[in-house]
């Protein structure tokens, strides 16, 4: 948890402040999927494979 607290003081000396908590939650894991194509395979095999980018 991250705590952030930011002060304002105004030209006549006035002052407020308040603080924010923020939580940082891990990112649910993403399945991976792979089909093998076609189906049967007689002399070549394909394989696509489709994985979420977490980087972005």
């Amino acid at each position: 948890m991250y705590e952030f607290e930011l002060v304002v003081t105004d030209n006549q000396g006035a002052v407020a402040s308040d603080v924010v908590r923020v939580t940082v939650e891990a990112e649910p894991q993403s399945l991976s999927t792979a089909k093998i194509f076609p189906n049967p395979a007689v002399s070549n095999l394909n394989i696509r494979i489709d994985a979420a980018d977490h980087y972005q």
